[in-house]
């Protein structure tokens, strides 16, 4: 086991690609109060949370000249090896990460006495990173950049040059999903874990980087094939398993579902006193 992870930095991150942050948008733009619904167009006008959700993505390389280090705030590297023994400042360089720009950009949102341009911005913010902290190797890391270094190969995909973060980013969804109406998807969701919402509106920011980092120990490294704590990044492609694929495909639905209902309890809360 690992005495300690250094930071790494992920050169391409895009959680859950399109399809997923757009998914996570629609299930919570289902949810939102009709308060906070009204505030949100006052703010965003007709734009819907699906098309909010892939702002943050769309527009990396010109907010990366805007506001240095905001390449790295859908993030939150936390190891997927033993304990993790960072202070703060060590974890999150100039609060340069998910979990810390979301707290400042809830508040920012909640406050009635700021700007109408920051409060649209911090739109934009909340409902990415949310959606963000959600996909497992978002919230770990192997010193191999979330995942980005491990190459890997899917079993009938055509795509070639993928990697682990890209897998479950975006091929794994897709395997889902593809074709389908995201609409129709997101109503899907809400009819399977509509139960559980209420649950899953408990805990803070902290709690759900937890979940996910469990599952990135648990699952998205934890049964990846020859995956071993001490071991290297590997050299060579790691097919994923049918095993793996099935656990996988078991797993990114409900997070998706997570993230819509917490997206709209931050803006139902933030837009709704």
């Amino acid at each position: 086991m690992m005495a300690c992870i250094v930071l790494a930095v992920p050169q391409v991150v895009h959680a859950w690609g399109e399809k997923g942050h757009r998914i996570t948008g629609l299930v919570a733009q289902s949810l939102l109060t009709p308060l906070a619904r009204e505030r949100l167009k006052d703010l965003v006008g007709d734009e819907d949370l699906a098309t909010i959700a892939l702002y943050m993505d769309r527009n990396r390389a010109s907010l990366e000249e805007r506001i240095p280090g905001s390449r790295k705030w859908h993030y939150d590297n936390l190891p997927v090896c033993d304990a993790d023994t960072r202070s703060p400042a060590q974890l999150c360089p100039d609060g340069n990460c998910a979990s810390a720009r979301l707290r400042e950009y809830t508040r920012a949102l909640s406050d009635p006495h700021a700007s109408m341009d920051k409060r649209r911005f911090a739109v934009y913010v909340v409902v990415h990173l949310v959606g963000d902290m959600h996909q497992p190797l978002h919230a770990g890391d192997h010193e191999d950049a979330g995942g980005n270094d491990i190459k890997v190969a899917i079993p009938g995909s055509n795509t070639s040059r993928l990697n682990l973060h890209g897998a479950w980013d975006v091929e794994l969804i897709e395997r889902l999903y593809g074709g389908q109406d995201e609409q129709a998807v997101a109503a899907q969701l809400i009819a399977r874990y509509g139960k559980q919402f209420s649950a899953w509106d408990r805990g803070s920011t902290q709690d759900w980087l937890r979940e996910s980092n469990q599952l990135a120990r648990s699952l998205a490294y934890g049964s990846l094939p020859g995956f071993a704590c001490a071991a290297p990044t590997p050299a060579e492609p790691v097919t994923l398993s049918p095993d793996y694929l099935a656990a996988a495909s078991g797993v990114i639905p409900e997070q998706l579902a997570r993230a819509g209902a917490r997206i709209a309890r931050v803006l139902n809360r933030a837009l709704g006193h």
